[in-house]
């Protein structure tokens, strides 16, 4: 039977926040995840899949085949699906390339799975907490942040004017805190401040 890997388009999802949601609740599957605050009020997700199939044909028809999201109270609940897979002898796992938008002005807690997130506050006016309590292979990259804290000791911090010469510049941090082999990455970029807590 002929197969190919072939990169799908993801079915865009879009979630509207009204006044009343205060904290968005992301929970990843085993995907690469880019998360980012956004002016806009909603939660959007878009990006690409790649999978092996004998057609010519997408597995994800809409957003629902691969999120569920759920408003409880106060807070967005946004569960990403792991993706369809066909039964036989050439089974494979899909692979997952998202972005997620969230609104700026709301509390998110990201579940990981494993995976990799790639972090960017940009107009961040809120909390940010990530648990990947899962995975003890965990490595955080924090670039020219303002602050930082919690892990007392275990940051190896750099520090360096942002723009080179100028006196009047403030002095920012890059920060690397390693737990075990570092296998899974969490990346942060210009951040004001940066708070890690460990359930360890």
């Amino acid at each position: 039977m002929a197969r190919e890997e072939r990169t799908f388009k993801l079915p865009s999802f879009s979630e509207k926040i009204d006044g009343q949601i205060k904290r968005v609740v992301v929970q990843t599957a085993n995907y690469n995840m880019s998360i980012e605050s956004s002016p806009e009020k909603e939660v959007s997700v878009f990006g690409t899949y790649r999978v092996q199939t004998a057609k010519n044909a997408s597995l994800l028809k809409s957003a629902e085949d691969y999120i569920v999201s759920n408003q409880k109270g106060d807070t967005l609940y946004v569960n990403v699906k792991a993706l369809p897979q066909e039964t036989g002898p050439f089974q494979t796992q899909g692979i997952v390339s998202a972005t997620i938008l969230i609104p700026a002005n709301v509390k998110l807690d990201v579940i990981g799975s494993g995976n990799s997130l790639t972090l960017n506050p940009r107009l961040l006016v809120n909390d940010w907490n990530i648990d990947s309590s899962e995975s003890k292979d965990l490595k955080v990259t924090a670039v020219e942040t303002l602050d930082i804290s919690g892990m007392n000791g275990e940051w190896k911090i750099s520090e360096k004017k942002k723009t080179a010469g100028m006196e009047n510049e403030p002095v920012v941090k890059d920060e690397v805190y390693h737990s075990g082999e570092g296998k899974y990455h969490i990346n942060i970029v210009n951040a004001n401040n940066v708070s890690l807590n460990s359930g360890r």
